[in-house]
This record gives C-alpha cells, sequence and structure tokens, in this order.
C-alpha cells in the first residue's frame, strides 16, 4: 500500500543500507532477521519488511516468515497482527498459512468425529482424531493460537483499507466452532464473531468459490439442533451478527419461506437460556424489517393481499415487537404485577384478529409455565390459557408440544386440585379441575368441522400419552379431569378420533390399580364410554383387553358389587350361608378359624349380623354370644385396618336397639361397644365418612333410650366433636367432585345407549353415598339435634358436658390466642344448646357461676364470631335468671373506658338487646337509655360507636312499647335526631347488619348456624342448616313420639321463648339497680401515643452549627426516578441521619408525590443534583477523597447485610438502583461493596425506600457510638 509520508521503520531501513556496501547488503539483513527473537517488538519487524523491500533476500524472508509463525505459535500474535496491518503482501501470506494451518487438521474416521466435532462428517470435514498424537492437547493448543491470531487480526483492520479474504477461512471457523473441546470451540467462535463484524463494516471483502451465506446458515442449523448448549449459544449468536449483515451475505429472502429459519428461532426462544432467547429476539425483530415480500411458512404467514395493504409491513412489525415485549417481561422480568398487565396483550394474541402467528404465543407460553419460572406467574399464566380462546386450528404442533411439555405438568400439580377444592353440604367442587376439564372441552370443540378430525385425534392422543406415560407419577384425581374434558369434548363427535394405540391406552390408564375406589371407577367408566363411540378407526372386538374393560365397566352397573379390590385375602363369603341363630354364625366362624372373615368375608358377616340383630328382640339374643360375634368382626377390621365400608355398617350393628338394649345388662357388651365407638369416634377425626353412621346411630339409640348416656360414652363423645370436629380431607372432597361429575356429566346420557346393560340410567347409582354414605351435614345435623333434645337424659350427664366445655374456655393462657385446636364456633354452638336444656333447672347460685364465668371468657375473646355467641349465652342466662341483671349496669357505669373498651361495648349491646325485649319494662329501658345516651360520648371509638349504632334501636322500641319517658325527654329526642342525620347512620358498615341480634326473633337453631354473624370476617361457612334439620325432622316422623321435645326451635316462633323465661325487672326494685351500682376506680392512666422524640433529647445549635449531620454517609438516588420513592429516601435519609442526599434533579422537590412523602425532611438534609449520566465521575471523585462506594444490588459478590462478618464502612457512599433495572453494569463496576438484604419470602425485590432504609438504619446501629 502506498503512504504519503515515510514511516520511521523504512527510514531507518533507507539509511541502514546507505552505509553498507551492497554486496553487504543481504548477509546484513540475513543477519537482522537472524537476530529476531520472540521478544522482538512490532518496530522491529517492521524495520525488517522494508529492508526486504529495498533488497531482496531469501533466507531473510524465509527466517522472517518462521519468526512470524512460531510468534503465532507461541500465543504471541500481537506483533503480528501489527504488522499485517501495515504490510497487505505480509497480511495475505500470513492468512494463506493460517488457512493452510487450520486445513491440516489431521482427518480421522467418520466415527472418531463425534468426539471432537459434532454435525458435520464428509471429506471437507476440518476434524481431529482425539486418539492421534497431533490431537494432543499441545496440538489442540498450536490452532488455538492461530484462531486467537485470527480473531485480533479481524479485530484490529484499519479503517478505509478493505481486506480480501478468502471463504475457506471463515469456513474453517465456523466448522471448528462445533469442536466438542471448549477452547477450541469458544477460540473458533471469537474468530467468526470478529470476521463478521470486520464484514459488517466494509473491512474485509470475500473471495467466494462457493456461498457463505449457505455455509454460515448450515453451520447453523448444525449446531443448534445437534449441538450443545454451549454449540447453541455459538449458533444463535453468529446468526444474530449475520443477520446485521448487508448485502449478498446476508440471509436472502428465500430463506425468510422456510419453516427450519422459524422453527430454530422459537425452539431458542422456547429452550434457550436467557443469552439465546434475547438473541433470537433480535433477529426476529431484524428478520422482519428485511422480509420483502409473502411468507407462508407453519410459523409466520404474511398473505401477498397484506403486503398491498401494508408494504412496509409496519402493522405486522408493531405487533412482533409487543410480542418481544410481552416475551421480555414475563420470561426475563418475572415480576408478577407486571405479567399482570400483559394479560390484556395475551388475549389479543390469541385472537384472529392478531397477525402473530398462534405459534409465537404458544413459544411465549412455553418457558412461562416451565417449572424454573415463578410459581405465582405459573399460575396466573396456567389459569389465563384455560380461559383464553386458544383454537387449534393454527399452530397444531406446537401446541401439541406447550401441552405435552408445559401446560399439562403444570396443570396436574396435586396442589392446585387441593387448594381450590371446597365442598358444602350440597355437593362438592374443585374449580380447578373443573377449570381443566372445560380447557380440554373447548378445545376439542374449536375444532370440530369434520376436515379437523384429524387435529382432534391428535389432541386426544396427546392427552392419553400424558395420562399414560405419567402412570402413578400423575395424580389420580387429576387423570379424572383429562379424561371428563375428553368424554365431554367428543359428545358430538360422529368421525373416529381414536387411533389402535389409543384405545390401548385407554385399556392400560382402566386398569391401574391402588387407586381410591371411586376414581378406579371414573377411570373405567370414562375410559369404556370412549371406546364404545363408535368412532374409533380400528377394530374394537379384536382390540386386546378390550373384554375385560367391558366385564369391569358391567360390574361396577352392578349396583352389589361382589367383589372388593385390594382385598387382602381370598374371598369366603360363600362359606357363611344365611341362618337363624347367632350360635350357628359363631360355629361357622370357629370352624374355618375365623378365617372366613377375612377378605370380602367380613362386609358379608356385617351384614349377616345386623340382619340377625333386626330379625331378633333382645330377649331372644344372648349377650355372651353377641358379644363373641362383635369382638371377632372388630378384631378383625382392626387387623384389615378398618376396611371403608365396615366403617360404615358397624355403628349401626353396636348401636342396633337390640344390641343397646343388651349393653345396659351386660358390662362385657357395654364395655366392648364403648370401645369400639370411642375408635369410631377417632376414626371419624381422619376419616369423615366415619362420622354421619356414627351420629346417625348414637343420635336415635340415645334419643330411643335416654339412660344410654350413663353407660356408654356419650359425654366423651360430644365433648371430642366439640373440640375438634370432624372435617373432611382435602382428598376426600376431591373423590366427592369426582362422584358428583360421574353422575351429573351430560355425557352419561349420551353413552348410556351403548352400555352393555339395559338398566335405563345405568350411572344413577353411582352417587356419594354410593361410596361414602350420606354426607358429614346429616351427621352434624344428628349431633346439634340430639344436643338440643337432652331434656329426658341425665341432668348430671348434661352438666358435665357444659362444664368440660367451658373449662378450656375459662382457663385460657393469657395473651389469649385467636386460633387454637380447639377453639371452634361448633364448641360454643354446643354450649349454648347444653346451656339452654340446663336454664329453666338451674340454680341462681349455678347462674350467678355461669354468668361470672362467660363474663371472664367474653373480657379476653378478641375474635368477634366467638364473642357474639358468648353474648348469646350471656343474653339467655340473663333471661332465665333475672338476678344476676345488676352486674350489667355496674358494669356501664364505670368511668374506666380504656382497660378493655370492647368488653364494654358488648356489655352494652347485650343491656340494649334485653331492654328491647318484649317482656322489659320502661324502667329498665329507661336506665339502659340513659347509659347508652353518656357512653356515646365516651372516648374510646369501640364504645362510642357501638352506643350510638344502639341509641335509635332502642328508640323505635320505646316508641313501639310507648314509653313515654324516654320519648318525651328533649335531650333524647335531640340526640336521636342528630344520630339518624348521620350519613354512617344511612349506609351502616356490613358487619353491623351481620351483628344486629333480636332476642326473641333470632333465639333458634337457624339463627344459630347459618346467622349473618358467621360472615363476620374471618367468615365460616355453615356447618349445618336448616334444610338439614328438616329433613332429619321428616325421617324423625315414625319416632317423633318417643324423642324429647327439641329446647331451640327451628326458626323463629315468639312465644317460644317468653313463655319459658323468667320476666325481666318489673317492680320498683329495678328502679333502684342504677342507684346502687358501684363506680370502680379507675385504672393507671393509659398510654398516650406520640411521635418521634428524640429531637428533644439533643442539645440546642446554633444556625450554624444545625447545619451539620450525624453521620459520613451520602445517599445517592440518581438512579432513582420515581418521585414517590426520593421522597421516600429524603425522609429516610433526613430521620437517621444522613450527610447528603443526590437526586436526579432538583426540580423533584416541588413535585406533589415527593413532598408528600418527604413531608419536610428536605428542608433538613443537603439535597444535590446528580444526574445518572454523572455518576461514574462523582463516584471516582469520592473514592479518591477516601469514601467507600456501597451498591445495593443482588449479585454474585454481594455480602449479606447482617451477618456477623458484615461491617459497613463509616465513611461511605450508598448508591440505590432503578426500581426496575436496578444498578446499571457501569456503576456496579464501581461500587467497593455489593449489599444484599436477607429474605424469607418468595418476593423477588424490596421497593427502593424500603431497602434504604434497612441498610442506613443497619449502618446507624453499627456506627451509633462514633
Amino acid at each position: 500500500m502506498e503512504h504519503k509520508h515515510v514511516s520511521a521503520p523504512k527510514l531507518l531501513a533507507q539509511i541502514f543500507l546507505a552505509r553498507i556496501p551492497p554486496i553487504e547488503q543481504q548477509p546484513a539483513i540475513t543477519d537482522v532477521a537472524a537476530r529476531l527473537t520472540e521478544d522482538t517488538d512490532a518496530s522491529t519487524v517492521a524495520f525488517l519488511v522494508e529492508l526486504l523491500h529495498l533488497c531482496r533476500s531469501d533466507s531473510a524472508d524465509s527466517l522472517l516468515k518462521s519468526h512470524l509463525e512460531g510468534s503465532i505459535d507461541g500465543n504471541n500474535p500481537k506483533p503480528v497482527v501489527d504488522v499485517c496491518t501495515q504490510y497487505p503482501a505480509l497480511r495475505d501470506w500470513v492468512l494463506s498459512q493460517s488457512k493452510e494451518r487450520l486445513a491440516t487438521f489431521p482427518y480421522s474416521s467418520a466415527d472418531d468425529l463425534a468426539n471432537v466435532y459434532i454435525g458435520h462428517k464428509g471429506a471437507d470435514a476440518v476434524t481431529v482424531d482425539v486418539n492421534s498424537d497431533e490431537a494432543s492437547p499441545s496440538s489442540i493448543s498450536l490452532y488455538i493460537c492461530y484462531l486467537r491470531f485470527l480473531k485480533l487480526l479481524f479485530l484490529g483492520r484499519t479503517a478505509g483499507d478493505v481486506w480480501p479474504v478468502s471463504d475457506d477461512i471463515p469456513t474453517c471457523l465456523l466448522n471448528i466452532a462445533g469442536a466438542q473441546v471448549e477452547a477450541l470451540s469458544k477460540a473458533a467462535a471469537e474468530a467468526v464473531y470478529a470476521f463478521l463484524g470486520a464484514l459488517h463494516d466494509n473491512q474485509i471483502s470475500v473471495v467466494t468459490n462457493t456461498s457463505l451465506a449457505g455455509h454460515v446458515w448450515q453451520r447453523i442449523q448444525i449446531l443448534i439442533t445437534s449441538g450443545t448448549t454451549r454449540h447453541r449459544s455459538i449458533a444463535y449468536t453468529v446468526w444474530l451478527r449475520w443477520s446485521s449483515l448487508d448485502g449478498h451475505h446476508e440471509p436472502q429472502e428465500e430463506l425468510y419461506r422456510e419453516d427450519k429459519y422459524w422453527s430454530l428461532l422459537q425452539l431458542g426462544l422456547r429452550d434457550g437460556d436467557s443469552e439465546q432467547r434475547k438473541c433470537c429476539l433480535h433477529i426476529l425483530r431484524r428478520s422482519l424489517t428485511k422480509v420483502a415480500g409473502p411468507v407462508n411458512t407453519s410459523y409466520m404467514i404474511i398473505s401477498t393481499e397484506y403486503n398491498k395493504k401494508d408494504p412496509g409491513n409496519n402493522v405486522l412489525q408493531a405487533q412482533y415487537d409487543k410480542f418481544c415485549i410481552l416475551f421480555e417481561t414475563i420470561v426475563f422480568g418475572r415480576y408478577l404485577n407486571q405479567v399482570e398487565e400483559c394479560i390484556l396483550d395475551l388475549t389479543f394474541l390469541a385472537t384472529p384478529e392478531s397477525l402473530v402467528h398462534k405459534t409465537w404465543l404458544y413459544t411465549l407460553l412455553g418457558p412461562a409455565l416451565a417449572p424454573v419460572g415463578q410459581e405465582g406467574i405459573r399460575k396466573l399464566l396456567g389459569n389465563w390459557v384455560m380461559r383464553a380462546d386458544i383454537r387449534a386450528s393454527e399452530g397444531a404442533g406446537s401446541l401439541m408440544e406447550l401441552l405435552k411439555v408445559y401446560f399439562l405438568p403444570w396443570a396436574t400439580q396435586g396442589n392446585l386440585f387441593t387448594i381450590k377444592t371446597r365442598r358444602d353440604s350440597a355437593q362438592a367442587l374443585c374449580e380447578h379441575g373443573n377449570r381443566l376439564a372445560g380447557f380440554l372441552e373447548r378445545l376439542l370443540q374449536s375444532c370440530a368441522r369434520s376436515e379437523e378430525s384429524d387435529l382432534r385425534r391428535s389432541i386426544v392422543s396427546t392427552v392419553l400419552s400424558y395420562v399414560h406415560d405419567r402412570g402413578d407419577a400423575l395424580m389420580a384425581h387429576a387423570g379424572t379431569y383429562l379424561l371428563e374434558g375428553l368424554a365431554s369434548g367428543l359428545k358430538h363427535e360422529q368421525a373416529p378420533c381414536l387411533e389402535w394405540n389409543d384405545v390401548q391406552k385407554l385399556i392400560d390408564i382402566a386398569s391401574r390399580t391402588n387407586l381410591p375406589e371411586i376414581v378406579r371407577d371414573f377411570y373405567v367408566v370414562r375410559c369404556w364410554q370412549l371406546c364404545q363411540r363408535g368412532n374409533v378407526v380400528c377394530d374394537l372386538k379384536r382390540t386386546s383387553g378390550i373384554d375385560r374393560l367391558r366385564k369391569r365397566h358391567d360390574d361396577i352397573l352392578t349396583k352389589h358389587a361382589t367383589a372388593i379390590e385390594g382385598s387382602s385375602g381370598p374371598s369366603h363369603a360363600s362359606i357363611i350361608q344365611p341362618v337363624s341363630l347367632l350360635d350357628d354364625f359363631l360355629q361357622e366362624l370357629r370352624v374355618t378359624r375365623y378365617t372366613s372373615l377375612r377378605g370380602d368375608g367380613l362386609l358379608a358377616a356385617c351384614k349377616k349380623l345386623d340382619k340377625m340383630l333386626g330379625a331378633h328382640t333382645n330377649s331372644q339374643v344372648d349377650p355372651v354370644l353377641l358379644y363373641e360375634a362383635l369382638d371377632a368382626v372388630w378384631d378383625e377390621a382392626e387387623a384389615q385396618e378398618y376396611p371403608r365400608q365396615i366403617v360404615l355398617q358397624v355403628p349401626g350393628i353396636v348401636l342396633h336397639p337390640t344390641c343397646a338394649a343388651l349393653c345396659t345388662t351386660n358390662d362385657g357388651l357395654r364395655s366392648l361397644v364403648s370401645s369400639i365407638l370411642v375408635t369410631l369416634q377417632t376414626l371419624a377425626e381422619g376419616r369423615i365418612y366415619a362420622f354421619t353412621p356414627l351420629m346417625t346411630a348414637l343420635r336415635k339409640t340415645t334419643l330411643s333410650t335416654p339412660e344410654l348416656t350413663c353407660l356408654l360414652p356419650f359425654e366423651e363423645i360430644v365433648v371430642q366433636i366439640a373440640n375438634c370436629p370432624p372435617r373432611a380431607k382435602v382428598e376426600f372432597m376431591l373423590e366427592s367432585a369426582i362422584a358428583c361429575i360421574l353422575t351429573g356429566s351430560s355425557f352419561v346420557e349420551e353413552c348410556g345407549r351403548h352400555a352393555s346393560t339395559s338398566t335405563g340410567e345405568p350411572y344413577k347409582h353411582l352417587t356419594y353415598e354410593r361410596y361414602y354414605g350420606r354426607n358429614e351435614a346429616h351427621g352434624y345435623a344428628c349431633f346439634v339435634d340430639l344436643l338440643n333434645r337432652l331434656s329426658k337424659c341425665d341432668e348430671l350427664v348434661t352438666q358435665r358436658i357444659l362444664d368440660r366445655l367451658l373449662y378450656p374456655w375459662v382457663h385460657q393462657k393469657h395473651p389469649v390466642p385467636v386460633v387454637t385446636k380447639w377453639k371452634t364456633t361448633l364448641h360454643l354452638q354446643s354450649m349454648l344448646i347444653v346451656c339452654e336444656q340446663l336454664l329453666p333447672k338451674m340454680s341462681p347460685t349455678k347462674a350467678a357461676y355461669y354468668v361470672e364465668s362467660f363474663r371472664e371468657v367474653l373480657t379476653v375473646e378478641p375474635l368477634p364470631r366467638y364473642r357474639f355467641l358468648l353474648e348469646w349465652i350471656l343474653m339467655r342466662i340473663y333471661i332465665h335468671h333475672g338476678e344476676t341483671l345488676p352486674c350489667i349496669e355496674t358494669i356501664l357505669s364505670t368511668k374506666d373506658h380504656h382497660s378493655n373498651p370492647k368488653y364494654l361495648a358488648s356489655v352494652l349491646k347485650i343491656a340494649v338487646v334485653l331492654a328491647c325485649h318484649e317482656d322489659a319494662i320502661e324502667g329498665f329501658g329507661l336506665k339502659t337509655m340513659s347509659l347508652v345516651t353518656a357512653l356515646s360520648s365516651s372516648s374510646k371509638i369501640v364504645i362510642r360507636h357501638e352506643a350510638q349504632w344502639s341509641f335509635p334501636i332502642l328508640w323505635d322500641h320505646a316508641l313501639q312499647q310507648n314509653w313515654r319517658q324516654i320519648t318525651e325527654n328533649p335531650a333524647f329526642v335531640a340526640l336521636n335526631d342528630y344520630i339518624r342525620s348521620l350519613e354512617q347512620y344511612a349506609e351502616p358498615p356490613k358487619a353491623r347488619e351481620l351483628e344486629r341480634f333480636v332476642l326473641a326473633k333470632d333465639h333458634n337453631m337457624t339463627t344459630l348456624f347459618q346467622g349473618g354473624y358467621l360472615a363476620i370476617d374471618p367468615a365460616e361457612a355453615p356447618i349445618v342448616t336448616s334444610e338439614d334439620l328438616e329433613r332429619l325432622a321428616a325421617e324423625d316422623e315414625a319416632d317423633a313420639s318417643r324423642f324429647a321435645e327439641a329446647c331451640i326451635p327451628l326458626r323463629c316462633t315468639q312465644d317460644s321463648v317468653s313463655s319459658k323465661c323468667t320476666d325481666l325487672p318489673r317492680t320498683s326494685a329495678s328502679k333502684s339497680l342504677i342507684a346502687t351500682a358501684q363506680v370502680e376506680a379507675p385504672s393507671a392512666p393509659p398510654a398516650l401515643q406520640t411521635k418521634g422524640t428524640a429531637y428533644l433529647s439533643q442539645p440546642l445549635h446554633s444556625p450554624s452549627e444545625s447545619t451539620s449531620r450525624p453521620t459520613d454517609l451520602i445517599v445517592v438516588g440518581s438512579l432513582v426516578s420515581n418521585p414517590h420513592n426520593l421522597g421516600g429516601l429524603s425522609r429516610i435519609s433526613e430521620v437517621f441521619g444522613a450527610q447528603a442526599l443526590y437526586v436526579p434533579t432538583l426540580s423533584v422537590l416541588t413535585n406533589r408525590d415527593f413532598t408528600s412523602v418527604a413531608v419536610s425532611s428536605h428542608h433538613n438534609i443537603p439535597i444535590h443534583a446528580l444526574p445518572p449520566s454523572g455518576l461514574p465521575a462523582f463516584l471516582t471523585q469520592k473514592k479518591a477523597q477516601g469514601f467507600t462506594v456501597m451498591g445495593v444490588e443482588q449479585t454474585d459478590r454481594s455480602i449479606m447485610l447482617g451477618d456477623a462478618g458484615t461491617v459497613l464502612p463509616r465513611m461511605a457512599v450508598l448508591v440505590m438502583g432503578a426500581e426496575k433495572e436496578g444498578i446499571s453494569a457501569e456503576v456496579l463496576g464501581l461500587c467497593d461493596v455489593l449489599i444484599e438484604i436477607r429474605q424469607r419470602g418468595v418476593t423477588r425485590s424490596l421497593n427502593v425506600q424500603t431497602a434504604a432504609g434497612v441498610v442506613i438504619y443497619e449502618y446507624g446501629r453499627q456506627h451509633s457510638g462514633e
């Protein structure tokens, strides 16, 4: 290359040769070349090159080239690069040598290629045989040196100087980039990046014999599809740089019309790491800017009509840009609140109006639902998928991949089913399972056209394959909803939708064991229904196992099954023949040595015992023999771990009237029955289905024979149920939900025609009751009704039950917990019912004791629902025992409103309810109204509100009763008018309405178990309803005359209360109640709320001194943009004594959001402007002044705040990051210390002002003594 000026090496060469005779010049040049060493710099080499230009010397030229090769081999390529940039001829020679050296990689057999390279085989392959000497580590290092030289050479190009480069070099580099040796692959990849960068800047020109673009695309495909994660990263990075090229080396137009181009991008987005995904998004954006003509692939469609409407693809690019932003927000950002804001855009992507191909939506959802993601985001997006209008007609292959690999593994997680399952007295419902089944149904119906039958078969096959392949790893209940979704989606199907292998999978699924009975039956029914629809491609009769499936299906349709699957032994039911005498029954047991009770024989024996007890009276049954029979049956039941059907049968046997009557005369039988009952009650705590048969039998027997309450463990069972009410476990609720689906599905009628039996409605009997008996609501109805009819039972038993129920409430440890194991609403409801039984006969002493006890509980109980019931109990005691009323007026007359305002408000509520009772006299009402008026001005808001809400209620009652002493009192009239004029009175809070209680109207079982108080936060579902009690009463019509009358009515009856109650005060004695009330002495002065007073302890300063700050900590918020957060930083920095605060601009100080949080703190701390662009220079300056720069950021080198070794420097600059991006990479490099705050929860970060407060407080704590 010609130079306009003479370079120093050339000038020195001219001077050197001018002083040497011509005949000695070549030897001198050779001598200079011979003196080249590994330490020779580039200027000396350039000097030699200039000498050779002036005087040719072959020997010197050979020595120079040997030196250059040695420098490259010795990993000292910098001098060679410097020389090559100055001398094109030498550069061309070095490039040629490099190409030859790379091409001399030894060839190996095809079997050895995979050891070093991936995806490139053939005669033109560049390979290394790892077993040869030339493939030793030193040999590989040699080639790495050449690769590094090429990288530096391409990076060190001179501006304006265009080099010709043979396409053999990038071809070799791309081949070597696929090496399994990581260092070799990495070096080749870096050289490729440098080459493509030079090509992009037009610094080199490729001398090509073949299509370089074609070879680049070929190698990209091979590296992505056949390589490791490292190779895929290389491929996508090369692709990204290649896509930025212009001219004939860039991706050509026809490439955009290949499926492979777009599918590999989706592969990177779906399965790649974050680096690969970022590359793919950039490639997608760039590719769409270069697409000119129409594209019609399986992953990208740009029609000719659309090209005419939008020639520049502007709308298309905008929508794909939105897709890229969604991908970055959901997959990279992973903040739940940000993902929630993306739902509308995701919904648009799913609509037909979106120009983004649906395969890209499925590609986005894949990594978003992957197990490595945050569970909250997976749940949000998974539920969105089940709600969205997903259609299978576009991008079916990608959709099937999404379903199988990502969606179904998420959707079938057990916790999703358990947390969304609920059950009431009517039915159970699994919300997640229903959504999942509904999604599959809609998906199948979205491709209901006849020409889409292949697509439907694909969906069915994908779901069945998933259920089949997961096997026992799949939650059994999840499989039921998948099968239900398929069945519902195909209920109107006419075209064949099942292949032969799908039928085989259905047979295998239906044959699974170790499942709950109802799940097993569901699998059999649904699998048989799917097979029997007549839309199977193959001949069903020739399918192996179909007869076995048919038989199992028919067995389920038979109401009385003959076997219990999974029994521990052979069936001996046939051995026990119908007999008439108990001794014959026992004789057969003895003959078989009790083995006849094993397996199915146990259930047959229970049924036989029940039949014999029903056929004989107690005088015809020997209690000794009955004891022996029951003992044998129960021992076997224990050995079999109490099978479900046995647990359902036994209560009716041991509490059969005949058996119960014999218990009164035989101690041994009574002891056995008692033991069985206690065990059944314990079982009911874990197996809810055991509760109802136990309570049904116990109620009927106890009410028929009241004396049994003293003989059997009646008291123990009642107390234990009240303490720990049996609740259905979530697994049981899931099975209940499946029973509801099995009997309620519309698919039943459709498939009933294909059943092999002619039973009309073949699945009608497969109900919840068929499997588990009546639900627990019936059991609780029996329980509370039994408590409500104890009047004929032993009064001492009833008294002991009340005392045992009350004991834990009275003896609670302080502070009283809101939640404990025994604290339940049923516990208090039971106490109210039992107490009601005792009140008519209760002595005044006992009444006073219970008033004191329940008042003591009321003083400490915090939960509103429990307080409501306690107030109710106290009202009932006051109604029956008016002599206890003076204590109410004494309590309300106190001047101490601070010690326990909640208790005082409760007593006030009780007084108003009693004053509004129909039997209350005007004098008591006047006393109460006077107290309410006084308490309406209480300093405690809870008392004041209760009084103000109660006043209109009492006033209205006074108007109804014509209590003129109240209604004509001017003070009462004025206060009534004022309270009713308040806006809050017109729209009372919900809790106020829920707590409203009128004794005469609301004292009934319906209010007790379904009253509004149950909806007070935290709400609780009713454990039993009035409908349950009405059904129970209807069933009792035959026995009603033998049962005691219910103490508390089911519904409101105005006369039912007053007829049994002692009158409220009517005499002059009641008028003196308030006058004789004792005023309690006030307690210690209440604590008053104050603001911070630390400033009071500081000495006064002069104006000049007051500007100094307590610490050497500088807080930098230059990266924070939100004025609200900057205001928080100002307040925190000032409060904890920071030296100064830096913000992006001082204009923020006048922002309303800033001042609303900062209050006046910005007037008391120096605040300076520091824009983000000036932050690096500022930090460098502070470091020079001796400050340590601290950043709050989560990185791999962060130290944990609060750890023993974490000491914050005294002179420190604290840098807070931006709200979303955190601290930038440039500023992170300037931080001396990075601090992370330890977290316990799952939220990934704290708000910036919160994080600053934590760190600044810890800084102040560590340096408080300095």
